[in-house]
């Protein structure tokens, strides 16, 4: 039973990391979206740049810490 215990810990300690990244990204996150709806009603150059900050901030919430 104990490699499934250490599985399990291990398990939440990683979604928990997970949660914490999320969690930190979120003003960024939802700045990136504000970003992408005002760019839709501008151009596409405008569109172009809330886009790449918005994969930015994807890699930002979603990478682990390295």
């Amino acid at each position: 039973y104990e490699p499934f215990i250490a599985k399990a810990v291990f398990g939440q300690l990683e979604e928990q990391q997970a949660n914490a990244r999320l969690i930190a990204a979120a003003p960024e996150l939802l700045e990136a979206l504000e970003n992408i709806v005002d760019a839709l009603d501008m151009g596409l150059h405008e569109l172009a740049l809330a886009k790449l900050t918005a994969r930015a901030v994807i890699t930002m919430a979603t990478e682990e810490a390295k």
